[in-house]
């Protein structure tokens, strides 16, 4: 066991010199170490607006650099390995070219991915039938582009795949559909908004996104506001505070809202025109902008480590290895299992066929014992009875989304059945009967139809018989004939038979 773990503490030692190694080409390439600060006014007009776009912030009425420069500051210290990273990203997306979208087939399509999907921001242009989309397809390759960088999914809903879902839901014409969280419970309701700006630019369907996404964190503008949200909240014990002078977070930072919701409360202090400077002082915030992560342990002031700078990804990872997911936790586990087992190949003596199976069997061992401790755990929010990851409220909303589906799937076979009785009813009123309130099965009303088809393609000259037999009129008026009387005489015979099967 010992001989185990040594094994291991030296393929970590490793892998830590191959991340430096790393880290040394990224140094070479960028010229400077990447936590060096980089004053924006060096920088070029198009690398400040690179920056900004990576942040998710709007520059539109801003021409001048020095305006641009100046709302990087406010958002936050730049270092030159987010300039590399937001270079590197613009390069990566101009070679891509279009991001992925989905195309939504119906309306349980869009229930499943939009409405039932509690974490995260979907942004659905809505096609009318009959109608253009509101952005053109250049356009919103653009739109997608831009925002799926922030993690927001997109997809379209071409009305003409389910018409009766756009009438119920009243979009009459082509629109852009907005779902963001609700609530700041995790799983908590949907909510969906509509885009009602007159101007169809890309850059104004954005700032109109993000002023949505802003609403969900909280503001904080004067400092008995702060003073009571610093307090130990046994409710929300781990809190993100940005302290700047801006109108509005970044996006990056309102969409890690909407991942972390229920694990991690953001807050944003507007700096703007604070009142009474010595409550942060007293906090420990001595500039501005600042990240500050506060937790039950401390306060950690992000951006002073190495690879912490403004970005979703950077500030994902390093929230995610404060309050990791379940997810996180079993993959780690499972590769700390797979270390261990891959020891014996080493220290099991014997030839190289008897290594490997023992190897065999303790990849099969540890992964079996490892898969089943981790099984209830995976699978708890979903079939624990009467309690879930989320609460005990969850039950009977999964319970009431599930009834709300078969009723609508019944709602559409009650349609479906009422068309093909309607269109029935209507061949059966064209085609010869014996009176007018004569009941004929469908089957009847498609032989009887076959043969007065027949009939009147005979007064047209005209031969629509299988077999091109050629009939006159008058065999074509008995054939029909004799079809009426066997399906009145079936019809009678199946009444008569009724009281006996009774």
């Amino acid at each position: 066991m010992w001989l185990k773990l040594f094994f291991l503490l030296l393929y970590f030692i490793v892998l830590f010199m191959l991340a430096r190694i790393f880290e040394a080409v990224v140094w070479y390439e960028t010229g400077m170490f990447a936590t060096q600060l980089v004053d924006p006014v060096t920088l070029s007009y198009k690398k400040l607006k690179t920056i900004l776009e990576c942040r998710g912030l709007g520059y539109s009425g801003l021409a001048e650099k020095k305006d641009v420069s100046e709302l990087v500051e406010k958002s936050g210290e730049l270092t030159q390995g987010e300039l590399y990273s937001a270079i590197k990203k613009e390069k990566e997306q101009t070679e891509v070219g279009d991001a992925s979208t989905t195309h939504f087939s119906g309306e349980m399509h869009f229930y499943e991915l939009v409405e039932d999907t509690k974490d995260g921001i979907w942004l659905v242009q809505v096609i009318a039938q009959d109608r253009e989309a509101l952005l053109s397809k250049s356009n919103w390759g653009k739109m997608v582009q831009k925002v799926s960088q922030f993690g927001i999914r997109t997809g379209t809903f071409n009305c003409s795949n389910d018409y009766r879902s756009c009438i119920r839901r009243g979009w009459q014409r082509s629109t852009l559909i907005m779902s963001v969280p609700q609530t700041s419970a995790s799983k908590g309701k949907v909510m969906l908004k509509e885009y009602n700006g007159r101007r169809i630019e890309t850059e104004h369907i954005f700032r109109w996104m993000t002023s949505h996404v802003a609403h969900r964190i909280k503001t904080l503008r004067q400092s008995e506001q702060l003073v009571e949200e610093w307090r130990s909240d046994p409710a929300h014990p781990i809190k993100m505070f940005l302290f700047a002078r801006l109108s509005q977070p970044p996006t990056f930072f309102s969409s890690l809202s909407v991942k972390f919701t229920g694990r991690i409360e953001f807050i944003f202090v507007d700096m703007r025109n604070w009142d009474n400077q010595s409550s942060l002082s007293e906090i420990g915030v001595t500039q501005s902008p600042a990240y500050i992560l506060k937790m039950p342990e401390g306060i950690y002031r992000y951006g002073n480590s190495m690879g912490e700078f403004l970005s979703l990804a950077a500030m994902d990872t390093f929230l995610r290895s404060v309050q990791p997911e379940v997810n996180d936790l079993f993959v780690l586990s499972l590769v700390l299992i797979n270390l261990l087992a891959w020891m014996d190949l080493f220290i099991t003596q014997g030839a190289t066929v008897k290594r490997f199976v023992v190897l065999i069997r303790t990849l099969g061992t540890y992964n079996s014992i490892l898969l089943v401790s981790w099984l209830p755990v995976l699978e708890s929010p979903r079939k624990r009875v009467g309690v879930s990851a989320d609460g005990p409220g969850r039950l009977p909303e999964v319970k009431a989304i599930q009834q709300t589906r078969r009723l609508l799937a019944n709602a559409r076979e009650r349609t479906r059945v009422h068309t093909i009785s309607a269109a029935f009813e209507a061949l059966r009123k064209q085609v010869p009967c014996y009176s007018y309130g004569q009941k004929l099965s469908k089957l009847a009303i498609l032989r009887i139809a076959c043969n007065y088809i027949l009939s009147l393609a005979q007064l047209a000259e005209l031969d629509y018989s299988s077999d091109h037999s050629s009939l006159n009129f008058s065999q074509c008026v008995e054939q029909c004939t004799k079809t009426l009387q066997a399906e009145g005489r079936s019809k009678k015979r199946k009444v008569g038979r009724m009281p006996e099967d009774v």
